[in-house]
């Protein structure tokens, strides 16, 4: 018998109206804990952060559940920029969850990057100016897609 996934469940919400009237920190626990349950993790670390913003990633669970990635194997969020609403930093989360060993889940989203496959599917998504455009809750257009040229892209790998 194979040993229960380590597990930890990120919740945020960035304001008080957002946890009244959109998806609370309680639904979005919710969510995560029956998808982590249902998968084989046994009694995940939750962590939240009430009241931050996703465009900036110095926010304290956060920091937190960067600093104990040896605890856990897989990572559970309601929704992708519950994690990030910045392509850059969610890429940058996304690659050290990956050096460390941690899977990632998007409860609401259906994407399991936990998986061989499901992480060669994280690539395309998160590449495309379309997708980058959307995470980050702004209109696609073709700006977008000139900001996304190759250059920019050397430009952005430079800098991480």
């Amino acid at each position: 018998m194979t040993a229960p996934l380590r597990s930890v469940v990120y919740l945020r919400v960035s304001t008080q109206e957002q946890a009244e009237h959109g998806v609370s920190l309680d639904s979005q626990r919710h969510a995560c804990l029956q998808a982590a349950t249902t998968a084989g993790c046994a009694d995940p670390i939750i962590l939240s952060d009430d009241g931050y913003t996703g465009t900036n990633p110095d926010r304290p669970a956060l920091r937190e559940l960067m600093a104990r990635l040896d605890e856990f194997d897989v990572l559970y969020v309601w929704r992708l920029d519950r994690l990030s609403r910045s392509v850059r930093d969610w890429s940058a989360i996304m690659a050290t969850l990956g050096e460390a060993g941690v899977g990632f889940v998007s409860v609401s989203e259906r994407f399991d990057f936990s998986s061989p496959f499901g992480r060669a599917g994280a690539t395309p998504f998160n590449s495309s100016p379309r997708n980058s455009a959307a995470v980050n809750s702004r209109p696609y257009s073709s700006a977008t897609t000139l900001r996304s040229s190759p250059a920019s892209a050397r430009a952005c790998r430079r800098t991480l």
